[in-house]
């Protein structure tokens, strides 16, 4: 299957977010617990909302690959931090913060924020986010089309690829060559998760780095 990349629209949010949902749901502990009736209408709501907030500053691109009938089979964001700032003053704008107002059907709130608190530790210089592909298209190499522009585009620009990955992506991270350079490891039970597949309730988020730069 030929799959081209294009600059995303903001009229490709809603497609884009569904996608999300389709692809980290089915496989993703956390994101299990966070949204226990899974892709709900007010969840899917949030979601869009969240990506119209992060959509428009010239330091986030959202790319999507495209098959030649125009299905779009996945997207990805991508940062480009400014190091003259602060980290603390340039994420302050992308903190994810969930509605209060959101039933606990639809977002477990609380431990969205502390996941989400813990991810945003790591962030540091991390340009890879978001990164979900449609799951009937999960071999069709739309992810790795996607690692390679950002490759490309990482040399051009000089610096390093960062990305945060679940324990179900490490092997694939490690086969483009990325390497673990911190983690960050949240106990499920707290927030209701369960002690399941001899974890003990314990998920943890791994920093993932690609050195490109000269």
């Amino acid at each position: 299957m030929y799959t081209t990349l294009y600059t995303a629209l903001i009229s490709d949010l809603e497609i884009t977010s569904s996608i999300q949902f389709e692809a980290i749901l089915p496989t993703t502990r956390i994101e299990q617990l966070i949204y226990p009736s899974g892709m709900t209408t007010d969840a899917l709501i949030v979601s869009i909302e969240d990506k119209e907030l992060r959509f428009h500053p010239p330091h986030v691109r959202y790319i999507k690959a495209v098959t030649e009938d125009g299905k779009i089979l996945s997207f990805e964001r991508w940062y480009t931090w400014d190091h003259d700032k602060a980290f603390d003053a340039w994420w302050a704008t992308f903190a994810f913060n969930p509605p209060e107002e959101l039933s606990s059907q639809d977002m477990n709130v609380d431990a969205t924020k502390a996941f989400y608190e813990g991810i945003d530790k790591l962030k540091k210089r991390k340009v890879r986010d978001k990164a979900s592909t449609h799951p009937n298209y999960q071999s069709s190499g739309a992810g790795s089309q996607h690692v390679k522009w950002g490759k490309e585009y990482a040399i051009e620009q000089r610096f390093d690829i960062y990305a945060v990955s679940t324990p179900e992506s490490l092997s694939w991270y490690e086969k483009f060559g990325f390497r673990s350079i911190d983690d960050f490891s949240i106990d499920m039970t707290l927030m209701g998760g369960t002690r399941e597949d001899g974890t003990l309730g314990i998920y943890t988020a791994t920093l993932m780095k690609l050195t490109v730069s000269k």
